[in-house]
């Protein structure tokens, strides 16, 4: 079944929504999975994949409340800034896009933007990849090891 994408506009209130249920301590742990859901049903097809980790890694420590809501808490976090930095990247697409169609456009300037668009998607496979070491931290290595092994099984089916 394929999820509709929410607008930004609404990713970023229930967001905000998560955030301050976790601080008043109003939100229990169980309801954590559906506020996780919500924020994977407003996801890019392209990011559920690296989203969906969060969510196994607190499958896997289920009896640490503490560190469920560090995993939680990382989610988070990482949803906020993933966002921005594809939201950047979509757009300087669009711009180079219509740069392209432009008779009178200079090549240097649709360069400079392409340069940008290429640093972007590299700090988006940093980003990520420090989120897993995170991730990685909270686990340890085997508890890791053991969703990295779980994750690719699920990926495939």
């Amino acid at each position: 079944m394929m999820l509709l994408a929410m607008p930004e506009r609404e990713l970023y209130m229930i967001l905000e929504r998560v955030k301050e249920l976790l601080r008043e301590d109003k939100a229990e742990i169980k309801d954590l999975p559906m506020m996780g859901f919500m924020m994977l049903s407003a996801t890019p097809e392209s990011e559920k994949g690296f989203y969906m980790m969060f969510e196994r890694a607190k499958e896997l420590v289920r009896e640490d409340k503490g560190k469920v809501k560090q995993i939680s808490d990382l989610k988070i976090k990482a949803v906020e800034e993933l966002s921005k930095l594809e939201a950047e990247i979509k757009a300087l697409r669009v711009k180079i896009h219509e740069l392209m169609e432009l008779s009178d456009a200079k090549e240097e300037e649709i360069r400079k933007l392409h340069d940008r668009l290429v640093e972007l998607e590299a700090k988006m496979h940093r980003t990520k990849f420090s989120y897993k070491m995170q991730l990685r931290k909270i686990l340890g290595p085997e508890n890791f090891k053991e969703l990295h092994r779980r994750h690719r099984m699920k990926d495939k089916y």
